[in-house]
């Protein structure tokens, strides 16, 4: 009996957390700042997402920084959700970051302060 709770529990609370939900909106990624130093740059950034929480759909923007030591790889100021690839280009000798999708992922993982903000209000 015990076991069959526990199990009834967990199972609930897994349904919930899939519930709520973000998707990005690749093309809506705006720079607010971006400033340069002799050692890196540090990078501030906001995207769009469609978040859907206990029934309700909305359009949240999301805040982002990072900070990126020495050289950039490429592929470090992403909205959340997006997938790119690194593709070779043989006739420049050079790798480049290719977008091939977005997905939905929970905004509790987001280092957005305003995604996470949402899922506390909207993910019961």
């Amino acid at each position: 009996m015990k076991k069959s709770v526990y199990i009834m529990v967990i199972l609930a609370l897994t349904s919930s957390a899939e519930a709520c939900q973000c998707f990005p909106s690749y093309t809506s990624k705006t720079y607010q700042e971006i400033k340069e130093t002799w050692y890196g740059k540090r990078v501030r950034y906001s995207c769009l997402y469609e978040c859907e929480g206990n029934g309700s759909k909305e359009v949240i923007e999301g805040f982002h920084q990072k900070k990126i030591m020495g050289k950039e790889s490429g592929n470090e100021i992403v909205c959340d959700g997006t997938i790119y690839k690194e593709t070779y280009v043989s006739s420049t000798g050079w790798f480049r970051w290719d977008y091939v999708g977005s997905e939905w992922f929970p905004p509790t993982e987001s280092n957005s302060k305003d995604l996470k903000n949402w899922s506390k209000k909207n993910c019961k």
